[in-house]
């Protein structure tokens, strides 16, 4: 039998309030990609807070919705990997082609490493 891990992306984790949205903009820094554009700042928690938001230069809330889950998809696979006290708001501001998991997610790992929040500090911590 298959043993289940425990690898759930929690409420905690997400960035849900207009509120937090507007602070989380006003002192988070930039860094964009081809098709997605990521804000990130420090928290005094200690967890990583996501926020994810689709254009709506995406057509079709179905297609909206699929780019939402593959988003909330690699931060819950990758949340570990990551450094811990961030908020991170994911913007995608046109379609990304395939629509498959693995084109949105090199992507999201290459704007995560240039902004320090996979790998860097975590091997510093760890010593």
């Amino acid at each position: 039998m298959l043993k289940k891990t425990k690898n759930t992306f929690k409420k905690t984790q997400r960035i849900t309030k207009t509120q937090e949205y507007k602070t989380n903009f006003a002192k988070s820094r930039p860094i964009k990609g081809g098709n997605l554009k990521i804000f990130y700042s420090r928290n005094n928690e200690n967890e990583i807070k996501v926020g994810i938001i689709i254009s709506k230069k995406v057509k079709g809330a179905v297609k909206r919705n699929r780019y939402k889950r593959l988003i909330k998809e690699y931060f819950r696979l990758n949340i570990k990997t990551m450094n811990a006290g961030r908020n991170v708001i994911v913007i995608l501001l046109s379609e990304i082609k395939p629509v498959k998991y693995g084109s949105i997610a090199n992507e999201i790992t290459e704007i995560l490493k240039r902004a320090g929040i996979i790998g860097k500090e975590n091997k510093r911590e760890s010593k």
